[in-house]
């Protein structure tokens, strides 16, 4: 109860969007094909993630107020 859920959701979904993009660059400079697809397969989990959060961080916010 001492920070509001929404903000940690939204602070979720932000570091989430961050993690993403600089795996991404990473991906981009990575030669080895092995490597590539392990980390092709954690950018596709990581934007899910990223998905249900959103989603759930609206949910949140417009849930009626107890």
């Amino acid at each position: 109860g001492v920070v509001p859920m929404e903000y940690v959701l939204m602070n979720v979904s932000h570091y989430l969007m961050f993690a993403f993009s600089d795996s991404h660059r990473a991906l981009d400079r990575i030669k080895d094909e092995e490597t590539r697809q392990l980390l092709q397969l954690g950018l596709r989990a990581m934007q899910i993630a990223w998905g249900q959060a959103d989603a759930l961080t609206r949910a949140v916010e417009k849930r009626p107020e107890d």
